[in-house]
Formats: structure tokens, C-alpha cells, sequence
């Protein structure tokens, strides 16, 4: 798309340019004034033109690469939403519905670090007691992924995980999967 327009245009004006020069100076020779007028009127029509070509041809860029960064960002965004919510909730999370789920069995793991507040009492760099928690939680993040489990949230020293992460239908959860969300959960 690169100045296509702008390529052609030039061609096509200058071979007219060229042809008509051509024809009225062999053609005509009592009106060189009003010829040479002519040609700098030409000649200035066909400089607007071009800045006008260019300038549409810029905006038509704009548009294409702003459209791209769009694209980038909303993958980005549906990336993240994939990662905040469990799967089958993505299209109820982009069409701004409410929507509550209930199921008869889920496995719920809730963890609390049991002594925490003695641990953090007892070192005093706060940085040490956040680093240690990011790489806690961290790895927990990890086999969360690595056992397909969607992991609910975390609060402070709290981490709380969900079997059912929505790749299987509601309707389609037989026993054996529920034992088996329990089973990855654990």
C-alpha cells in the first residue's frame, strides 16, 4: 500500500503532462502566453492533487496500523480475561452479563498458611516476607496450570483453588470427573 495511489497518479499525470506539451507546441504557435498559463495551472492542480493523494494515503495508514495495535490489544485482553476467569465465563464476562453458577459438586481448596503472622513478625525486612509469598504463590500458579485447576484468588497469605475450571460443560460432569477435578485439586 505504500503510495500506490501517489505512484500512479504521478505516472499517468506526467505521460498527459508530456502529451499534451508535445501536442500544443506543434500544433499551435499564436498562443504562448495563454499555453504557458495553462501548463502552470496544470502544473500546480497536479502538485494539490498529489499533496491530497499523500495526505489520504496517511490517514488510510494511520487507520490500518491503529487497527493492528487494536487487534494486539484485544488479544492481549481476551489473554488476560482467559487467565482471570475460568473458561466457560469468557463470553459471559464480554457480553456484561451477570451470571452465577451453581453445581452440586466442586471441590473448593482454601489455604492458610498456618504461623504466618509469627513468620512475619519474626523478619524484619518486609521485602523478605513479600518476596517469600510471591514465590509461594507463584509456584502454586504453576501447578495450578500444570494440573488444570482455575485458581479462585488470592487475599494476603490466603490462596483458594477451584476443580472445575469450565473446559468440561456443567451438564456433562459425571462422577468420574468430579473425582477427578478432587483428585487434580489435591
Amino acid at each position: 500500500m505504500r503510495n500506490i495511489l501517489l505512484r500512479h497518479f504521478m505516472l499517468t499525470y506526467t505521460l498527459y503532462m508530456c502529451a499534451w506539451i508535445v501536442t500544443v507546441t506543434f500544433l499551435s504557435s499564436d498562443f504562448e502566453y495563454q499555453i504557458l498559463q495553462f501548463i502552470i495551472g496544470q502544473i500546480m492542480y497536479a502538485i494539490l492533487l498529489a499533496v491530497g493523494i499523500h495526505h489520504r494515503e496517511m490517514i488510510q495508514r494511520k487507520s490500518v496500523n491503529y487497527e493492528r495495535i487494536l487487534n494486539v490489544e484485544i488479544s492481549k485482553t481476551n489473554e488476560l480475561i482467559s487467565k482471570l476467569v475460568p473458561h466457560h465465563m469468557i463470553a459471559v464476562v464480554k457480553s456484561e452479563k451477570r451470571h452465577t453458577d451453581e453445581f452440586e459438586d466442586l471441590t473448593l481448596l482454601y489455604t492458610d498458611l498456618d504461623g504466618f503472622h509469627q513468620f512475619n513478625e519474626a523478619i524484619a525486612n518486609p521485602r523478605e516476607v513479600v518476596y517469600f509469598i510471591s514465590r509461594l504463590f507463584s509456584r502454586f500458579d504453576q501447578l495450578c496450570e500444570e494440573n488444570k485447576v482455575y485458581k479462585v484468588h488470592t487475599v494476603g497469605n490466603k490462596y483458594v483453588v477451584m476443580g472445575y475450571n469450565g473446559r468440561i460443560e456443567k451438564a456433562k460432569r459425571s462422577k468420574g470427573v468430579v473425582i477427578d477435578e478432587a483428585q487434580r485439586v489435591i
